[in-house]
């Protein structure tokens, strides 16, 4: 009886570790530089939530580096948009977690679904200034169930950039300052000899 109890758990674990392996599910993202000054900003992504045939109990890494070339400094926001529908049946992005980590400190740690902000401030970025933002994805096992077989889920992560406006505001060029230079040393000139004019006609006149 004993024996037979040991096999009919032995048989339970393998099938239900057989029916985990085949439930897979794929999760993917794209970055998005929005409009505003972008110019000089390059983001680059590895492996952005590319997940293909993800197992329960399977761990993913993502990471994306951001880093400004431009000589102006910019502020930069993130916003994250979900563009695949909330599945009933089985909605991944209530299951999937994620662990969002930026600058030495923790963004976010949840459901994917629960991560959903909306111009989240990144900071500022001066000229050759690089950060990167890690990503942690975790499908958890023995809670995703068939419910989420061949399940999938799509976002955009959109970055905006503006530009930091300097504290001297709009300087005039070096070339105008040398222009305007030469104007005023010209017009001084012209009243130091129309003086020196007046004074001899003066000298003549007594």
């Amino acid at each position: 009886m004993k024996k037979c109890y040991k096999n009919f758990i032995k048989t339970f674990v393998l099938s239900f570790i057989f029916i985990l392996s085949l439930i897979k599910v794929n999760a993917s993202a794209e970055v998005i530089e929005l409009s505003g000054d972008p110019e000089g900003l390059i983001i680059t992504q590895k492996n952005l939530f590319d997940i293909k045939n993800m197992n329960p109990g399977d761990k993913e890494n993502s990471k994306i580096t951001i880093k400004n070339t431009a000589n102006n400094k910019i502020k930069l926001y993130l916003t994250i948009k979900k563009t695949s529908p909330v599945d009933l049946e089985g909605d991944l992005f209530e299951k999937l977690q994620i662990t969002v980590n930026y600058k030495n400190g923790q963004l976010f740690s949840g459901n994917i679904g629960g991560f959903t902000p909306s111009n989240l401030y990144l900071g500022e970025f001066s000229k050759g200034d690089s950060k990167e933002i890690d990503i942690n994805a975790y499908l958890p096992g023995a809670e995703t169930d068939n419910r989420y077989q061949g399940k999938d889920i799509k976002m955009q992560w959109i970055f905006t950039a503006t530009e930091v406006a300097s504290p001297g505001g709009n300087l005039p060029k070096t070339g105008e300052t040398a222009t305007a230079m030469i104007y005023l040393l010209g017009l001084i000139s012209i009243l130091y000899g129309v003086r020196k004019l007046l004074a001899r006609r003066n000298e003549v006149n007594s």
